[in-house]
Formats: C-alpha cells, structure tokens, sequence
C-alpha cells in the first residue's frame, strides 16, 4: 500500500521551495515507490503537475487573494487532508499552517511541522500551537543547510519520521 503525504506549504514558489521539493523528491526517491508526496500550496486556481513519479506539485485555489502568500486559505483543504495518511506542515507559524494544523487534528491524521526563517502569524506560538502536532521537524537535524547537501539521504531521514508517525497512528488505532 502507497503512503499519502500531504507536504502542505503557502510558498512553493518562494525563496526557498526547491529546498522543499527536492526534500521531498529525496523521499519518494528513497521509498522505491512505497509513498507518493503531494507538495501542496496556493494559487489563483486549481492546478497540478507531476514532478516525478509519486511526487506531485498541487495549487489549491485560495478563497481570496491575501495580504501576504502565508496566508492563503482554501475551501479544498479539507478534502485534501482527509485523503491523506500522513500531513507536514511547513510554515506552521502562519495563517494557513495554522489552519492546516487544526483541520489535520480534527480528522486525527499524524501531523509533522517545520518552520524556515521568521513566523508571520503569532497566532500559533501565542496558543502553543505545536503541542498539538505529533513531531515538530527540525531541517538543519535533517541536513539541508549543509553546503553541498544531500538531499537524497535527507529525504531519506524525512522518510524514516513519516513511516515512523504512520505507524504510530495506525498501532494506536489497533
């Protein structure tokens, strides 16, 4: 059976988005075909592209366009997280983090997060938001910041902790 991740992000095309996607192509790549990842952001209307097999760059549409990108929200979140088995989180500190994190609890779905560079919502920090989340992810413990790094051993480590949460999920269910 595949595992479906949900790598939820409001920048794919941001600063720092290909940090993200080749973190997840590490992942797919290390899975020998075991899990698919949809990276998932925001945009003006629904779109995707297969980026590679199993690993698929998705733009819900945002209800509104938002004072800052952090902040997009989308009626499709629910549905996208419900057909999931495991949610991460990046930019938890920020208005559609924040609102994925609540969702992704609610359909008790195992939840990762990571956070690069400054929050843009305080919201989160403020209500200790990431008590809820099941593995908060630090990516420099994964290796991505390391000069000439290696994505393909880093995705593998990504890997290792979304096999690890399902897991756990599916024995606390049992």
């Amino acid at each position: 059976m595949v595992m479906k991740i949900a790598l939820l992000t409001p920048l794919v095309l941001g600063e720092n988005s290909g940090l993200l996607i080749d973190l997840a192509r590490g992942a797919v790549r290390k899975s020998n075909g075991s899990c698919r990842i949809d990276v998932i952001s925001y945009a003006a209307a629904r779109s995707h592209e297969t980026l590679e097999d199993g690993l698929v760059l998705r733009f819900l549409p945002q209800v509104q366009q938002p004072l800052l990108a952090q902040d997009a929200l989308s009626w499709d979140l629910p549905s996208v997280i419900a057909g999931t088995d495991v949610v991460h989180i990046h930019q938890i500190y920020s208005r559609s983090g924040e609102m994925a994190l609540l969702l992704a609890k609610l359909l008790r779905k195992p939840i990762c997060v990571s956070q690069l560079g400054a929050p843009c919502s305080t919201l989160g920090a403020d209500l200790e938001i990431l008590r809820l989340a099941d593995r908060v992810i630090d990516l420099a413990q994964l290796g991505v910041y390391e000069e000439a790094s290696d994505f393909l051993a880093a995705g593998a480590r990504l890997l290792t902790v979304y096999q690890g949460l399902l897991a756990e999920a599916r024995s606390a269910a049992a």
